[in-house]
């Protein structure tokens, strides 16, 4: 995840959770997930030319957990998340430190990366405790930083709930898991940022009822290319920064990894395509931003959201 703050809350008064305890937790994750570890297991999958098989169990079960959730997430987006867009984000800029944004985007060398994109070309084999994952092109690489986050969130839930801790809020880098209330008696309340304010501006409130969210947008992630700026939203079926009229999407559900995934595949899918994929799916829901045809700033969100949604403005 490189840097990202964390923070957490819990009530419980036999169990003291330390930070050494929590950062031995993340650390474990990383050297599964993370693509800026030369060392990871993800790292090792990207540079294989044919794949790598990985145990379940220790570190590397956090690399195939999320083949697999990814693998899920894939098949009821229609392909609009798709962890295998990483050649695409270092070609824009945005996951290598050394690389800067592209000049002018190169529409050839787009579609020749394109050749790599595509979930279908990972095959995962089963074998007792191991798991081999295949990939039938060398050069097809993943990325879960739209998973990332929010699993890495619930590993951490699942260990307080292990400890017998029933009433916390984890947030890792602006996303959130709740169980139970706070100590006020009241369910966690987390804000939704603007995307047209300042950082730590809501444009709304969520009540938290035992629910986990992310929310995804191109506000503070972004490049200059041909003069314009460009988000880090990949359309996995195109190859470019993905335009459309969403600002932002905010993705409710138990689990803070589905969350994730949903968020990044709502900005790719544009604001009707998610909300009625939200509609559908009774483990999600959606707080959208958009701008209508007038140009105006709008929100919209599910019905599963009343009672949970305050709207500030």
């Amino acid at each position: 995840m490189g840097v990202v703050a964390y923070q957490m809350t819990y009530q419980d008064t036999a169990n003291f959770v330390s930070q050494t305890t929590i950062d031995s937790l993340l650390a474990a994750f990383n050297q599964g997930n993370s693509h800026y570890e030369p060392t990871s297991t993800i790292s090792r999958f990207n540079q294989s030319e044919t794949g790598i098989t990985v145990e379940q169990s220790g570190v590397e079960q956090h690399f195939i957990k999320n083949v697999l959730l990814a693998q899920t997430i894939v098949a009821q987006t229609n392909g609009y998340f798709d962890p295998t867009v990483a050649p695409l984000m270092n070609y824009y800029g945005f996951r290598k430190k050394e690389l800067k944004s592209v000049p002018t985007i190169d529409t050839a060398k787009v579609m020749e990366i394109m050749a790599t994109i595509g979930f279908d070309k990972i095959k995962v084999e089963k074998e007792g405790n191991q798991c081999t994952i295949q990939k039938t092109n060398p050069k097809t690489q993943l990325d879960f930083s739209a998973i990332a986050k929010g699993y890495a969130l619930d590993e951490v839930g699942y260990f307080f709930e292990k400890q017998g801790i029933e009433n916390y809020w984890i947030d890792i880098g602006g996303e959130s898991r709740t169980r139970g209330k706070s100590t006020s008696g009241r369910w966690w309340r987390i804000g939704i940022q603007d995307p047209r304010g300042p950082r730590n501006t809501p444009i709304a409130v969520a009540n938290m009822k035992n629910l986990s969210m992310a929310t995804s947008g191109n506000y503070e992630s972004f490049r200059i290319v041909d003069g314009k700026k460009i988000g880090h939203t990949m359309n996995p079926k195109t190859g470019f920064p993905e335009l459309n009229n969403l600002l932002s999407a905010t993705a409710f559900a138990k689990d803070c990894s589905i969350a994730d995934s949903y968020a990044t595949a709502f900005m790719t899918m544009g604001m009707e395509k998610a909300f009625n994929l939200a509609q559908k799916l009774p483990e999600i829901e959606a707080y959208l931003v958009y701008f209508d045809e007038n140009g105006t700033v709008q929100t919209k969100y599910t019905a599963g959201l009343e009672g949970v949604i305050d709207n500030l403005q």
